[in-house]
């Protein structure tokens, strides 16, 4: 009896998912939007929001039709907050928008980034927007680089994505994740990669009607407005002291020939302590170089102590001139509140009075391998 009350029970669970599954809320494919990329801009009053919707019938889709058509579709809304324009970029799309594949969000250069926790609050509401999503700084309007047409077999944001991701494993630009985004609260500066769409010249001799998006540095970000542009050629050692290059390239002159080397396996180790009644912060940097040369055993050492010595040199004047600008990137400020509270009270808790009179030494160890 047991047994047959519970093939019973069986039977009507089945047809239950049976019928949930039919007259239910779920959405076939055609009825949802995947966002993969976003772009926020400040329009008057509002917020404009571009959303990057992943068009199955374009290049870089799976089940592609016409591999000549974008694989994207661009849909605009907005609103006083941006929560309120998303909503609106639904609405206009008519589709059920899923952010779970958002992989880069776009600010525009009049964003006020002061207040992350509003501006992202979009984001903190949606569990399935991941915290490791890319964000870059536009030059002008994020709409822009939305908008922009590139040939690819990858989707439109996954190409953005690619060069973005190079450029900051490489130390041309530092990264910056909605996670860092978020922790910008707790400090007064942040630093962003910057994007630019490239017009092309007459007398390049291009042909293609493809735009061309480029990283072209960082920006340091101070009370939520772009302070400074870091160019590529300056990124590297910026990118290391946040912890942020994976890779790099140096070039040195060893018996008169130039040898250029790869950079990698960085590890970065800062330690604030008192020294002499002051704070003294350092900062121990640990490379392994690959030459494009072949050089012979003595020539290691010496190798090795002119690379450590140049980026000693080229990190310590990009923290001397980020201090002296009053760029806090680092968060050194937290580091006093949190472990030097009493030498804060002393000084009134002026944080600026006691990163003046700071002294620092940045020590490169580099490795020949």
């Amino acid at each position: 009896m047991k047994r047959a009350k519970g093939i019973y029970l069986l039977i009507l669970a089945v047809l239950a998912g049976v019928m949930f599954s039919t007259f239910g809320k779920a959405l076939s494919i055609d009825r949802r939007g995947l966002v993969h990329a976003m772009g926020i801009d400040v329009q008057g009053s509002d917020y404009l929001v571009t959303v990057q919707v992943f068009k199955p019938s374009g290049a870089g889709a799976e089940t592609s039709v016409d591999v000549s058509q974008t694989n994207i579709q661009t849909v605009s809304g907005h609103g006083k907050t941006v929560s309120e324009a998303v909503a609106e970029c639904r609405a206009v799309s008519g589709k059920e928008l899923f952010f779970g594949h958002m992989q880069l969000i776009c600010l525009g250069k009049d964003v006020d980034m002061s207040a992350p926790e509003e501006l992202f609050a979009f984001a903190l509401g949606d569990k399935n927007i991941s915290p490791t999503a890319q964000i870059c700084l536009a030059k002008d309007k994020a709409s822009d680089i939305m908008e922009a047409s590139l040939s690819s077999e990858e989707t439109s944001a996954e190409a953005l994505l690619s060069m973005l991701k190079v450029s900051c494993e490489y130390g041309r630009t530092v990264e910056c994740t909605l996670r860092d985004m978020l922790s910008v609260a707790e400090r007064e500066c942040t630093i962003l990669p910057v994007m630019e769409v490239i017009e092309k010249s007459e007398d390049s001799g291009e042909k293609s009607e493809d735009d061309k998006v480029a990283p072209v540095g960082s920006a340091v970000i101070k009370y939520g407005v772009p302070h400074e542009l870091i160019p590529p050629e300056k990124g590297l050692e910026t990118a290391l002291l946040c912890k942020k290059a994976k890779k790099g390239s140096i070039v040195a002159k060893l018996d008169g020939k130039q040898i250029s080397c790869a950079l990698e396996d960085s590890k970065v180790r800062w330690n604030l302590r008192t020294k002499d009644g002051k704070l003294h912060l350092t900062c121990d940097i640990e490379l392994t170089a690959r030459p494009d040369l072949e050089i012979t055993p003595e020539e290691n050492d010496p190798l090795a102590k002119q690379l450590s010595a140049e980026i000693s040199k080229r990190c310590s004047k990009a923290l001397d001139e980020r201090l002296k600008n009053g760029e806090d990137i680092w968060g050194i400020k937290q580091m006093i509140k949190h472990y030097y509270p009493k030498l804060l009270l002393e000084n009134k808790g002026s944080t600026d009075k006691l990163t003046a009179q700071m002294t620092s030494e940045i020590r490169a160890y580099v490795k020949v391998g």
